[in-house]
């Protein structure tokens, strides 16, 4: 997590193996206000955690090889481009997984971003 593998959104393929104990680490740009969803579907025989920046596990499936694994999030950072970083951490088993990263950008009044928070 220290050192993630840059990728842009869209769909690739990694491998978890035996000796892949640390998982497979990724970071992400965004921009605020856009709403970011992680899917991984490992393969039958691998079962996965997806783990935030924080090291916070955010999605667990126990003993359910082969099941997908999702998060959704919406930034609420309120200037600057920033990077959210995701593990792909093996629970049980080895084999190949694909992962697909989708942004929904805000489009507040048509202005292409998030408006500013608060009302008065």
């Amino acid at each position: 997590m220290e050192s993630p593998y840059a990728i842009d959104y869209g769909e690739m393929k990694g491998t978890l193996a035996e000796d892949d104990d640390g998982g497979d680490a990724y970071g992400v740009k965004y921009n605020p206000g856009d709403t970011v969803e992680i899917i991984v579907t490992p393969g039958k025989g691998l079962d996965v955690a997806l783990q935030g920046a924080d090291g916070g596990f955010i999605s667990k499936n126990d003993g359910l090889k082969g099941e997908s694994e999702t998060i959704k999030l919406t930034t609420d950072i309120i200037s600057g481009v920033k990077k959210f970083h995701v593990g792909i951490l093996p629970i049980g088993g080895i084999g190949d997984y694909t992962l697909k990263i989708t942004k929904t950008s805000q489009n507040d009044g048509n202005s292409g971003k998030d408006a500013s928070g608060g009302c008065s």
